[in-house]
């Protein structure tokens, strides 16, 4: 699997959320429903108004995209990145568990640097654990 940068290779946050929006055929209301937010707060991050560290998270989720990747433009491996939130909603649906979009980004955040430490091997039991009971 080859390493991919996002849709942009550079420019900063606002740009690469803006973009992502363009090409995954989000509204900033639609995006907004989906984390919480309004739909004004979407706007104005799309303008340059800063963005917490939890809401790049729950933006990431939503995305399929990494948080590093959306905050800094990090390269990441989106083949991966989409295994990974596969695996997590496969797990969640199993022990019937929810869980806020900052949790389940944090978890993908963990499970994402666990497969790349690891090959990828043993993701599902790595999810399982944090995940938890």
């Amino acid at each position: 699997m080859g390493t991919q940068r996002g849709p942009r290779q550079s420019g900063t946050l606002s740009d690469r959320l803006c973009r992502l929006l363009t090409e995954q055929g989000w509204t900033y209301r639609a995006l907004a429903t989906q984390i919480g937010k309004s739909h004004g707060t979407i706007r104005n991050w799309c303008r340059g108004s800063p963005v917490s560290d939890q809401d790049v998270e729950r933006l990431a989720v939503v995305l399929c995209v990494s948080a590093p990747w959306l905050r800094y433009g990090s390269k990441v491996d989106r083949p991966l990145l989409t295994r990974v939130i596969k695996t997590v909603e496969a797990v969640l649906t199993e022990r019937r568990t929810r869980l806020s979009a900052g949790k389940r980004a944090h978890i993908v955040a963990l499970a994402y640097t666990h497969a790349e430490d690891s090959g990828g091997h043993n993701l599902k039991g790595r999810v399982r654990e944090l995940v938890g009971p």
